[in-house]
């Protein structure tokens, strides 16, 4: 197992998920994404892949900004054929007057369901296209929530992973993208709390959560 973050001032517990072959830890930061960028130019020799790889750098830059994400998991800088794959770790934020609870029912309202026999989490997946220095990149996410266990009960850890194409330059299969969200779902199912017991969620339970 991997110890991802103890995140003191976001109020997420410590947990640990196993960590792929061929992809690390990192931490966020400009300097990280500028360093990537770098040693990919130099590694990777097929252009339409390089452009694949730097465009989902750049697709993930903008969620990690979006989402406010505190971790992820990446393709190792020294790859020489990075997946474009990333998986990044961030709080979903319960609205004020709300639990947690209640924002997981209202991701059920959007579509979220049950991972198989994992009752501790919910998966949503979502499709988004958009124009990156002038390609057209569609963006596949598909999200793993899961809620804190504390007293406040106003946590959501969010595990999201990304795979990004460029239409018509770097597209994938079917079979490489279920190859890609073969590893993204181990590395949630992977997922455990280190200092606390987990919360078992059921579907009556968030048919019945509503706000106070």
């Amino acid at each position: 197992m991997s110890d991802l973050m103890r995140e003191v001032q976001y109020g997420i517990p410590q947990f640990g998920v196993l960590i792929p072959a061929g992809f690390e830890r990192v931490a966020i930061s400009d300097a990280m994404y500028d360093d990537a960028e770098r040693v990919w130019r130099e590694k990777v020799a097929d252009e339409q892949a390089l452009q694949g790889v730097l465009a989902h750098l750049t697709s993930v830059r903008r969620q990690h900004d979006r989402m406010r994400a505190f971790g992820m998991i990446m393709p190792r800088h020294d790859s020489e054929s990075p997946l474009p794959l990333s998986i990044l770790f961030s709080d979903l934020g319960v609205a004020p007057g709300r639990q947690a609870l209640d924002e997981l029912r209202a991701l059920m309202q959007r579509g979220a369901g049950f991972v198989d026999d994992d009752q501790r989490m919910l998966r949503l997946e979502r499709v988004e296209s958009t124009d990156i220095d002038g390609e057209t990149v569609t963006v596949r996410t598909r999200s793993h929530f899961v809620p804190v266990p504390d007293s406040s009960q106003k946590k959501v850890l969010v595990i999201a992973a990304s795979v990004t194409e460029v239409a018509g330059r770097h597209a994938l299969d079917q079979d490489d993208r279920d190859g890609l969200w073969e590893v993204a779902d181990a590395v949630a199912a992977s997922f455990t709390w280190f200092d606390r017991a987990p919360i078992e969620l059921s579907a009556t339970q968030l048919a019945t959560s509503v706000a106070s």
